[in-house]
């Protein structure tokens, strides 16, 4: 949209550099010099220009921005949609309505992560890559990733790290840490499949021959990090399952349990199927799961999590999940700014 002083058509035209082919060259001053304020270039002229603004520097966060919302995934169909949603609890249980701008931004050029949706704060912006951050453990090829938001005194730092790309990877988790109030909730999402049941339609899931050794997992973890005398929680489960329909809309059709009430449910005879075996869905739950406002409402109070005592547990945590080829979604709550 050129101003009608002719300022920015100008600076345009006094850049000869920036379409090297004569061709396309000459094509760009003639769209410049048309008193339209929107035009329609070519393809040819369009990715030429799209790559060469693509190579300076200070035009990388605008456009990875609107080439992230171009791509947004809107439903729970991918990895990065359900990526987008694990982004999306982290900033509520924060109290933040997403989309909500970010003090700073850091990005792998070379990696997808639903945090290039993020918008920046104009007072802040600052764009790094995510392989500078200093005194983070993880391996450089896995963290993706890294916004940091700001909300009356409090920090939220949301990590993203994928193992391989994020259409490959066999799932998301989410790792809330809140420092402030000593607790510690890690989610992990699974898929809720359509299913025919007469003339009607259920959500059904069937666990994974991976579901064992991830339960494995969790319960060696909760057995061994019990909350402090003095601490309270209603549950002091640190893991939860997210339940979401495929291809429903993001932030919707989601059910919530932690591990122990799934670990009941294998005893009860409404989650058994026509062949006895084992399996959830939203007829045999019958309401009995926490709705995402309520579950968000025990987060933030800090009446459900583990304590979590050191930052090498986390780091431990983290590391066994990126073995196991899944994508991570990292929050940390803090009363402290992080580092830059």
């Amino acid at each position: 949209h050129p101003r009608k002083d002719g300022t920015i058509k100008q600076s345009y035209l006094r850049d000869s550099t920036l379409v090297d082919d004569i061709r396309l060259n000459s094509a760009l001053r003639s769209y410049i010099e048309s008193e339209s304020s929107v035009v329609r270039l070519s393809p040819a002229l369009s990715v030429c220009l799209v790559k060469e603004l693509a190579q300076r520097p200070s035009n990388r966060q605008a456009m990875r921005a609107v080439a992230a919302a171009l791509c947004a995934p809107s439903t729970y169909s991918t990895n990065k949609g359900v990526q987008k949603d694990a982004i999306s609890l982290a900033l509520k249980a924060f109290g933040l309505s997403p989309p909500a701008p970010a003090a700073r931004l850091h990005l792998d050029d070379d990696r997808d992560t639903a945090l290039g949706e993020t918008n920046i704060r104009e007072d802040f912006v600052i764009e790094h890559h995510a392989r500078s951050i200093p005194g983070f453990t993880l391996s450089e090829s896995d963290l993706t990733g890294r916004a940091v938001f700001r909300k009356d005194g409090e920090v939220l730092e949301v990590i993203t790290a994928n193992r391989g790309s994020l259409e490959e990877v066999l799932g998301v988790d989410l790792i809330y840490l809140n420092a402030i109030k000593r607790n510690i909730v890690m989610i992990q999402y699974k898929m809720l499949e359509r299913e025919s049941v007469g003339s009607g339609t259920n959500w059904i899931y069937r666990p994974d021959n991976q579901l064992e050794d991830q339960m494995n997992r969790m319960r060696l973890f909760c057995s061994s990090h019990a909350p402090q005398p003095s601490e309270y929680r209603i549950n002091p489960q640190v893991y939860y399952l997210r339940f979401v329909k495929r291809h429903a809309t993001l932030g919707r059709s989601a059910v919530t349990m932690p591990i122990d009430h799934f670990e009941k449910l294998r005893d009860d005879p409404n989650c058994k199927g026509s062949v006895g075996a084992f399996r959830v869905s939203y007829d045999s739950l019958k309401g009995r799961y926490l709705r995402q406002e309520g579950f968000l409402d025990l987060l933030r109070s800090g009446y459900i999590g583990a304590y979590a005592e050191t930052t090498k547990d986390l780091t431990t945590l983290i590391n066994a999940i990126l073995r196991g080829n899944r994508a991570l979604i990292g929050a940390i709550q803090s009363s402290v700014p992080m580092e830059s």
